[in-house]
């Protein structure tokens, strides 16, 4: 009977969330259980998703055209990485395989970025390599404390400053942004090498930012989450569309995304020799 109650007890309270939060609901069931298991892409069943599909095929290069290694979960131009280049990566949670993967096999110093309680707890209970080094802290255009909005049912475990995927406006912690010239000087580093951006919602701000301050990293790696709700969603598109047309003057744009299409973008920009 305990039993019987437990599971009734779940039911109801997948129900309430789907109530509450239909569209992340169905989203995440989407791509956690149909695409995962069944490695059915539904892309072509939103609209949202069909017009990022459509803006990576006509805007983006395919990299099956040119010659790419995995580094983990992304792909980099391995003639383009020199041998103790400097890489700053964005966003941790629970997943540093690009990081050791570029550390191990061209030896590079490797800087860590993720005020997240998930991604603080994760990195105590590992060893990190040497020369792969951690700090608590977001990454923003500005130097500052922000709002990091989070999940309340805590399906989703990362943050995000711009609240792209509409969380409770009281459902945030405060966390300490730093620009990346701000960090670079910091750390007194000449050169930001690479660098790689999965940070919910800000890869743009930190880009155009860092650009700004005549920083062109040699290849940049970003994942650009695509909102859910759709004045949001126009409003991404013709800022993506902008980034993409500034990003083409120094960079050669690779679509890296072939799965769950049309829920983030992920791009590999290249830059010019």
């Amino acid at each position: 009977m305990s039993r019987l109650i437990n599971i009734l007890n779940k039911v109801y309270k997948q129900l309430i969330l789907f109530l509450k939060t239909p569209r992340l609901t169905i989203l995440l069931f989407q791509v956690r259980v149909i695409e995962r298991y069944l490695k059915i892409d539904l892309f072509f069943l939103s609209p949202r998703r069909l017009i990022i599909f459509f803006i990576e095929k006509t805007l983006l290069k395919n990299t099956h055209s040119k010659k790419m290694k995995n580094y983990g979960n992304y792909k980099l131009d391995t003639t383009r990485i020199a041998n103790n280049s400097i890489i700053y990566s964005g966003g941790v949670g629970r997943n540093i395989e690009f990081d050791l993967s570029v550390n191990k096999r061209h030896k590079c110093k490797v800087r860590l970025f993720d005020p997240t309680k998930n991604s603080i707890d994760y990195i105590k209970g590992i060893k990190l390599r040497k020369n792969i080094f951690f700090y608590p802290f977001a990454l923003f255009n500005k130097n500052q404390k922000v709002k990091l909005y989070q999940d309340p049912s805590n399906r989703v475990k990362s943050a995000s400053i711009n609240n792209f995927f509409s969380f409770k406006k009281n459902s945030y912690f405060w966390a300490q942004a730093y620009t990346l010239n701000t960090l670079k000087k910091k750390f007194k580093d000449k050169n930001i090498d690479i660098l790689k951006l999965d940070i919910e919602g800000v890869a743009e701000d930190v880009i155009l930012d860092c650009f700004k301050k005549k920083i062109f990293p040699m290849q940049i790696v970003s994942a650009f989450e695509v909102p859910l709700n759709y004045i949001k969603f126009f409003v991404f598109i013709k800022r993506i569309l902008n980034l993409i047309k500034i990003l083409k003057k120094n960079y050669h744009l690779y679509n890296l995304r072939d799965r769950s299409r049309g829920v983030e973008m992920e791009i590999l920009a290249i830059k010019y020799k």
